[in-house]
């Protein structure tokens, strides 16, 4: 299965750091902008979604699902709504709709790694240029970090968050056709 499909969870892995990383921190600082911006369309992707398996209006169903600050608190909510919504019913929809939230979990990790990230400039070595690395890491540390993102890499998560978005919208799109909405 390709690496760009976004329900198959290892599209969702951390990727291996580059060993050259960007001449510009500011290529990085960009990246960051503009993933987090797609993040922010996939969250609004998110509460329709909801709203649709919790069958209220979007307003209400956004005042419910944002109203928790906690990712993985946003994710058991519509995990519980898609049991609710589908009981016990096994159809195509209902699979697509388990594959989504579970992508959703997963890039809301590397959304996580993107977030609480720091620019950091590495002289050669393991690591050489400029990268986006957890918090609390130093350069002079002598370790590889958990993650060492380029703003190529960033830019590559920024794309797979849209097309998360754009399969969250047609699964929005075929259960209001199915609802008969």
């Amino acid at each position: 299965m390709p690496d760009d499909d976004v329900l198959h969870p290892p599209t969702w892995s951390r990727p291996a750091p580059e060993r050259r990383g960007d001449i510009d921190v500011d290529d990085i600082y960009i990246a960051v902008g503009r993933a987090l911006s797609e993040w922010s369309m996939v969250e609004i992707a998110l509460g329709r979604l909801y709203a649709v398996l919790d069958g209220v209006a979007p307003q209400i169903a956004w005042s419910i699902y944002a109203a928790e600050r906690d990712p993985r608190a946003r994710h058991a909510r519509l995990s519980e709504a898609a049991q609710a919504h589908f009981i016990d019913d096994e159809t195509e929809d209902s699979v697509t709709c388990r594959r989504v939230i579970e992508a959703a979990g997963l890039a809301a990790q590397r959304r996580d790694d993107v977030v609480h990230g720091i620019a950091v400039l590495f002289r050669p070595g393991a690591l050489d240029g400029s990268y986006l690395v957890p918090t609390g890491f130093t350069a002079g540390d002598s370790n590889v970090p958990a993650y060492a993102y380029t703003a190529a890499q960033i830019t590559t998560l920024r794309s797979r968050f849209g097309r998360l978005q754009d399969e969250i919208n047609v699964l929005i799109l075929r259960l209001q056709v199915a609802g008969g909405h």
